[in-house]
């Protein structure tokens, strides 16, 4: 009669065994699947894909409502993803609500992520900037750029957050504030030994950008083709990149150098229309 006990104790050992491994393989295959699409996802925007960069986002949250738990880091990550791009396709709703749900998984920890937090509060940011909220846009930049130096004096994300609060404070006027956050920005980077970063090139951009407004063409054209250098190095054609040219074909018109003008408007057409399609407000522009 003993021996009953033995067998069944070995069975539920051997049950249990055999489902944890199960349970573990699967969170590995889970884990694994919704890297390929989010991945996937991250390389089709930076080719200006931005609907299908959108597809791999959404099948990459399938894989965490299906497989992982409610409050997963990848979870956050995710809809924080669904809703930068939502908001760079102008589905606002959409955007405001997968952020506020991320912000909503982050706030719940028992020990808040103030990295997270700030990512939210940045993303919030751009998606006001994005509807021409200005005075909100700069509200948030700034909430999370107070998040994110407590955590992260030298972060990628702080140093991001610097450059979009400076393209809003740009675009009202603010022009040495703003290049002012943009050359702190690059102090960052640097310190973060991330001068070749897609937020260094962002950067360049911007401080580009500011100059060609002041007319100061050499130091324009400088800036913006150090921008383009890192951005074909990292095999980049997004929409900043065709910003970039904008900027410098508007250099080029001023040094009366139309050839050059014309070639670089028609690269940033052709990657604009491959973001948004032919008939956006932004290919218009």
């Amino acid at each position: 009669m003993r021996i009953i006990p033995l067998v069944l104790s070995l069975c539920i050992l051997f049950t249990t065994y055999h489902l944890v491994g199960k349970i573990r393989f699967s969170d590995k295959e889970a884990i694994a699947q919704w890297s390929r699409f989010y991945e996937k996802s991250i390389q089709l925007e930076q080719e200006a894909s931005f609907s299908k960069a959108l597809n791999f986002a959404v099948r990459a949250f399938e894989v965490c409502e299906n497989s992982l738990p409610p409050d997963h880091p990848h979870t956050f990550m995710t809809l924080c993803r669904l809703g930068h791009l939502e908001a760079e396709l102008y589905r606002f709703d959409e955007s405001e609500k997968h952020l506020s749900r991320a912000l909503k998984i982050t706030r719940k920890r028992s020990n808040p992520d103030f990295a997270e937090i700030g990512r939210c509060e940045y993303l919030k940011g751009r998606l006001s900037a994005i509807r021409e909220d200005t005075e909100l846009a700069i509200h948030q930049y700034e909430s999370a750029l107070s998040y994110f130096k407590k955590c992260a004096p030298c972060d990628v994300y702080l140093a991001k957050t610097m450059v979009s609060l400076a393209l809003v404070l740009h675009k009202i006027g603010k022009t040495k504030e703003a290049e002012d956050y943009c050359l702190h920005a690059t102090e960052v980077l640097g310190s973060a030994k991330q001068s070749k970063s897609k937020t260094a090139a962002d950067c360049l951009r911007l401080l580009g950008h500011i100059k060609q407004g002041q007319g100061i063409c050499e130091s324009a054209k400088e800036y913006c083709e150090g921008a383009l250098a890192i951005y074909d190095e990292l095999n980049i054609q997004g929409i900043d990149c065709a910003k970039c040219m904008i900027s410098l074909a508007l250099v080029h018109e001023k040094q009366d150098d139309i050839s050059r003008a014309e070639t670089m408007l028609l690269r940033a057409l052709e990657i604009v229309q491959r973001a948004y399609g032919p008939k956006h407000k932004e290919v218009k522009k």
